[in-house]
């Protein structure tokens, strides 16, 4: 297909097919649609279509200062601020479609929202439902309740089909399957003596973002949010809500002026832009851990499909293998790949690691090998517990840490018996120096 320059199928909680079109990246998940549902009385009144469509025009006609690209606003904070990335334990579009929805219902009274006055009530209702842990009171757009009682409806003229019952009974969301599911992820049955680290994993077993996103069967669309991108979300939240205060205050200001002028629009304009950047990733940590996978080989093909496959295991194994070193309060892994199949990192072809993973008919030192290797790198930005800067001895004396996190993701993986001198996967600290240096002559 014209246009399409990767197709992959990446398995996982949520399998899905990743697409590269025109240069912009689309994750495709597929569901089975009846060829046609009528939509029931209820749900028009229930969702208010009048109100939403008068509420997304007021957006628009608030956003309109500029191209028609500046609407991406909506999403934009998400991305800018390093949270929008389901794989990595953050948002998705499924459960902020769902976050959106519910804010805007829980004010459709009020005509005259604006942009501001929704992300105002979007990050007030959403912080407040974190901050009490109201977990056991999800984010619903409908009753479970209502949509329990039309399945039993349902059921009794259906009772021949009892095995399809019971499989849709077992999907279905609920609060005891969700919490049994978590600690299925997190191993916690398979440990009899209770220790510190258990009590760690628990904190990311507990039930946590239950957003529900509605369909049959309803699911539970903040599943991989743990612990740690649970505190990140939490403290990014807080900070763009306190933000939002003072565009409050500039738009304000400018729109009851008498005399408009462009001035004032280009200045409401660079207000937002401002709230929309999250800075660079470099600056948000001092610590940072480097996965890089790397390809002697010139089959690209299995080598983004093992690539795919690290992504899908970057959040557990952060978990699991890294926040495991006392000193590290939580990891924050930056969505996206840093360089993506591409030369390598000075710092990668420096490190001796390499030299004893790479086959002696390939060494790293050769010109030609050097010139044929090429390199996918994620970076995790690591927060310490205590706010003194720490030496990086203690991720060099943790160094096993990091070699075991690798081993995991590889020891999930198939790789053919031809490919795995080809193929590695290498996990190492890099400070915030080394970090930007790499980056800057990335961009030479």
């Amino acid at each position: 297909m014209e246009g399409v320059s990767s197709l992959f199928k990446v398995g996982g909680r949520v399998p899905l097919l990743k697409l590269k079109y025109y240069g912009y990246d689309f994750d495709l998940l597929f569901v089975e649609v009846p060829c046609y549902i009528p939509l029931r009385k209820e749900y028009k009144e229930n969702l208010n279509f009048e109100d939403t469509d008068k509420l997304i025009n007021q957006i628009i006609f608030n956003l309109k200062m500029g191209p028609i690209e500046d609407i991406r606003s909506i999403i934009l904070p998400l991305s800018e601020h390093f949270i929008y990335s389901g794989q990595f334990g953050f948002f998705n579009g499924t459960n902020l479609s769902v976050m959106a929805c519910k804010t805007i219902l829980l004010n459709k009274r009020n005509s005259q929202q604006s942009i501001v006055h929704l992300l105002e009530q979007f990050y007030k209702t959403f912080t407040k439902w974190l901050d009490e842990r109201n977990w056991k009171n999800p984010v619903l757009l409908e009753s479970l309740i209502d949509r329990q009682q039309l399945a039993q409806q349902s059921n009794n003229s259906l009772n021949e089909h009892n095995d399809q019952i019971r499989i849709k009974n077992l999907l279905d969301w609920n609060i005891n399957s969700d919490f049994t599911k978590r600690r299925q992820v997190f191993g916690l049955d398979n440990y009899t003596v209770y220790n510190q680290n258990i009590r760690r994993l628990e904190d990311h077993a507990k039930l946590m973002w239950p957003i529900i996103a509605p369909g049959n069967p309803p699911q539970n669309s903040g599943f991989n949010i743990n612990y740690s991108t649970s505190k990140i979300l939490l403290t990014e939240m807080r900070l763009a809500s306190e933000s939002l205060k003072y565009i409050q205050s500039v738009i304000k200001y400018y729109i009851n002026k008498k005399r408009k002028s462009r001035k004032g629009k280009t200045i409401i304009k660079n207000t937002w832009i401002n709230w929309l950047d999250g800075g660079p990733f470099e600056e948000k940590y001092e610590h940072f851990m480097a996965i890089t996978s790397m390809n002697l080989n010139s089959n690209n093909q299995i080598f983004e499909e093992f690539n795919n496959f690290v992504e899908t295991r970057i959040r557990l194994g952060l978990v699991f293998n890294i926040e495991n070193i006392s000193e590290i309060d939580y990891c924050h892994a930056k969505p996206g790949r840093v360089w993506n199949n591409e030369e390598c990192p000075s710092i990668i072809m420096k490190n001796n690691i390499i030299k004893e993973k790479i086959n002696g008919e390939k060494d790293v030192n050769n010109d030609n090998t050097s010139t044929n290797l090429l390199c996918t790198t994620w970076i995790v930005g690591i927060k310490m517990k205590s706010n003194k800067r720490l030496p990086s001895l203690i991720f060099i004396s943790s160094s096993n840490h990091f070699e075991e996190f690798t081993n995991r993701i590889k020891q999930k993986y198939f790789l053919p018996e031809e490919e795995r001198e080809n193929i590695q996967l290498l996990a190492s600290y890099w400070s915030k120096n080394q970090l930007k240096l790499e980056l800057k002559n990335k961009q030479k």
